[in-house]
């Protein structure tokens, strides 16, 4: 049975947020976060939080059955139409929208295009969409010891799909095969893959974002591996770089100087620091590693119902993140910043961590070592 209470608190500490930020309701679509409001786990949903507290969720018909069993709200209207344009014309006049102003997910990765022009006829054009997801996502970016201890079977998932990985690789063997392997293993270990896991190979090792493809591990072949993993809608953050035989010493070099680099900055990512600061002891010990190049962006990213949510960097990256100080029980994942050789191979590290008053504590426990099979 699900704990009324949790997610009524969570409700409404949000109406205390849709208030202060003078809108009239917020409108969800997206899963993880109806899941994470009202416990039920429903691709075709909506989901009403008003200013004045009122919950009102939007279902397919054929779903009701279900979804009165996993939700704990108890106003819900059924729709036949894939979209319920109706039920919100409807919606309007119910709600008043004094302020002329609804809140959507507009957050990266966003609503579809089909999906807003839907709303836009659903909805008069004097109400306002605005992005109103960071109400949501700032509440979220704090986590409850329950959902920590569930983040920590997501991380034991992460690290049997990593061992897996590295069981599979071999001279003759794709890409692709590797995170085959690798997401069978952590499904049939009950996980899940909420993002796509990367794994790549030769130069390939050199890209940003490694898509698996189809390409033929060799013998020499420096190999990065991204493992994203989930566990009762909750994420985790795991990744390695593998030598398949003999790699070059300048490989081992990269690799230990962008370890140094990820544990000084894990020293600083405690309560009270800013994400601006964290950024600036990454780079600082970046620096200090000769004869390698790296990119510039976010060095880390909040982990949770998503595998990137607050705390993160926004736009432009030099400037503070969003929320901007780090906070008791935050969950990041750190390190998401590589280093690149001129030989085209590069090197990837990042590990799961959680946030205390005075420290880092790794939730991610797999060895940093180079490993060479």
């Amino acid at each position: 049975m699900k704990n009324r209470i949790v997610f009524k608190e969570r409700i409404g500490r949000l109406v205390e947020s849709i208030q202060a930020n003078d809108m009239d309701a917020l409108l969800f679509n997206r899963t993880c976060n109806i899941a994470y409001l009202t416990g039920a786990v429903n691709s075709c949903s909506w989901l009403f939080i008003t200013r004045n507290g009122q919950q009102i969720a939007l279902i397919m018909e054929s779903d009701a059955l279900v979804y009165r069993e996993e939700s704990i709200i108890s106003d819900i209207r059924c729709f036949r139409m894939h979209d319920p344009f109706h039920l919100f014309r409807k919606m309007v006049k119910e709600i008043g929208f004094s302020r002329k102003k609804l809140g959507l997910e507009l957050s990266r990765p966003g609503l579809a295009h089909h999906v807003m022009d839907m709303l836009r006829f659903a909805f008069p054009k004097d109400i306002q969409f605005v992005n109103g997801e960071p109400l949501l996502e700032e509440i979220r970016s704090v986590k409850s010891n329950e959902e920590i201890e569930t983040i920590k079977k997501a991380v034991a998932i992460a690290e049997l799909g990593m061992e897996t990985a590295i069981k599979t690789i071999k001279p003759g063997i794709t890409e692709s095969d590797v995170v085959l392997e690798t997401e069978y293993a952590m499904r049939k270990a009950g996980g899940r893959t909420p993002v796509l896991n990367y794994v790549a190979s030769g130069k390939r090792s050199g890209m940003v974002h490694h898509t698996p493809s189809s390409k033929v591990i060799d013998n020499g072949d420096v190999i990065t591996l991204d493992i994203h993993s989930g566990w009762l809608g909750y994420c985790a953050d795991l990744a390695r770089t593998i030598g398949c035989g003999s790699v070059d010493r300048k490989v081992y070099e990269a690799y230990r100087g962008l370890i140094a680099a990820q544990e000084r900055t894990l020293d600083v990512c405690r309560k009270g620091e800013t994400l601006f600061e964290i950024k600036k002891a990454f780079y600082r010990e970046l620096k200090k590693i000769s004869g390698f190049k790296f990119l510039t962006g976010p060095v880390l990213h909040g982990v949770g119902i998503m595998n990137h949510e607050m705390p993160y960097f926004i736009f432009p990256y030099q400037d503070k993140g969003y929320p901007e100080i780090l906070q008791s029980n935050m969950v990041i994942a750190v390190s998401n910043i590589g280093l690149y050789s001129d030989q085209g191979w590069g090197v990837r590290i990042e590990d799961t961590v959680l946030v205390t008053d005075t420290e880092s504590v790794y939730l991610t426990s797999y060895p940093k070592d180079l490993i060479s099979l």
